[in-house]
């Protein structure tokens, strides 16, 4: 499937979600919150171990290379300490909060800072645009929406 296919299943997944709200219980939604904050912590495990490895591989390291395994480390570790969901507070709407490594203020704050150059900031918000378009991210089970 091509990237266009893929956002468009994505998109249409999000309005079957919109427009059958009310056939689902807080149980339902809090299952899929929890999902997605374990997604949350996986993928922000990943890049932190990736990026050290990509460190580790390099060999020479900069100070900008460490201003950044700061900022991954320490939004690493508020995705993990971002709390689950109490089954009985979830509603519909809490499905659609996006979590994302790049969202966390101080990796931000590197990506904005002069350890970045206009260049390579420009490349990789345009990265982060790409992978933000396809959020918030669902269950597999989710996508049986489509065809009910």
């Amino acid at each position: 499937m091509d990237d266009y296919q893929r956002r468009m299943t994505h998109i249409e997944l999000l309005q079957t979600i919109v427009q059958n709200y009310h056939r689902f219980d807080s149980t339902f939604w809090s299952k899929i919150v929890r999902w997605q904050l374990e997604e949350y912590h996986r993928e922000s495990k990943r890049i932190l171990k990736d990026f050290n490895k990509a460190l580790a591989d390099h060999g020479h390291l900069e100070p900008g290379h460490r201003a950044y395994q700061r900022a991954i480390a320490t939004a690493t570790q508020a995705a993990l300490a971002e709390p689950g969901p109490s089954p009985g507070d979830v509603t519909w709407a809490d499905v659609f909060t996006v979590r994302h490594l790049f969202q966390d203020p101080a990796l931000k704050a590197v990506i904005d800072s002069g350890w970045t150059s206009s260049d390579q900031r420009l490349e990789l918000l345009a990265f982060i645009d790409q992978v933000l378009l396809e959020e918030p991210q669902f269950p597999p089970d989710c996508h049986a929406f489509l065809f009910t």
